[in-house]
Parts: structure tokens; sequence; C-alpha cells
């Protein structure tokens, strides 16, 4: 539910940019530029709840705790922190970064496609995409257009 709220930010704003790609075998390549969903929106929401000193700052200080020796489990209370704002609705969004929503960050993503058309990503490229982490994806992926 988490990636659709984020994937339905980035779609109403339109905000995808295709800036390059590449084909080499069974992989696509695609460099593009996308808006950032704006995380700090996600902590506005939570303060209109009745609950947001128990409940959310609760869930803050747990992952403040966590967060260094078991970052799965840190990922996983902002992911609740996050859905809770929203009242675990998936068909709620946040707003993008910014009121322009122009374009600011680099995407370099790699796609899979088999001999049936079938496309897949692997687990840094959907991050990437959905912008939890975009570090390893990027990494990976820039090569292919210098």
């Amino acid at each position: 539910m988490f990636f659709k709220v984020n994937t339905n930010a980035l779609g109403k704003a339109g905000a995808y940019t295709l800036e390059d790609y590449k084909v080499e075998g069974d992989m696509v390549y695609l460099k593009f530029m996308s808006s950032s969903v704006d995380t700090y929106q996600y902590e506005v929401k939570a303060t209109y709840h009745d609950n947001f000193q128990d409940f959310f700052q609760g869930l803050v200080k747990e992952q403040q705790k966590v967060g260094q020796s078991d970052y799965a489990k840190a990922l996983n209370i902002r992911f609740v922190f996050q859905l809770a704002a929203l009242d675990f609705k998936a068909d709620n969004y946040v707003d993008l970064e910014g009121m322009d929503y122009l374009d600011r960050n680099t995407h370099y993503l790699a796609i899979k496609v088999d001999n049936n058309g079938e496309t897949s990503l692997d687990n840094e490229n959907l991050a990437n995409l959905l912008q939890i982490s975009m570090k390893a994806s990027n990494e990976a992926n820039k090569g292919k257009f210098e």
C-alpha cells in the first residue's frame, strides 16, 4: 500500500521525464528524471491525528532505537508511520517536493524483458523507481549512459 501511495503521488503529477534508454540483450536500461515525493508531508498529515503524541511519536522513538541495529525493522516502522498518517488508505497520496514539481532526481533503472515481452525488476530497481532507496540501482546502472 505504501508503494501505491508514492506511485499515486508521482503519477498524479505526471512526474517522469524519459531522457535516454539503452537495450542490451534482454535488459532495457532507462535514464529518467522525476520529482521527489515529499516525505515531510507524511509528518504533516500525522499531526492531524488525535493520537499524534502517543502513537506517531512512539513509532519515531522506536525507529530511532532500532535504526542502527535492525535496518529492516526500522524501515517497516517508517512504512507503518507513513501509512497510518494516511489512514491506511491506498488511494491517498502525498504531495511532491516543491510547488513546481520540477524534475530533481535522476534515476537509472534496469528492466529485464523475456522472450514473451514480460518485464521484471529486481528489488534494487523497484526501490529506485518508488524512491525508497535510489543509490544501489543508480550506481549499478549509471555506467550504461556514460
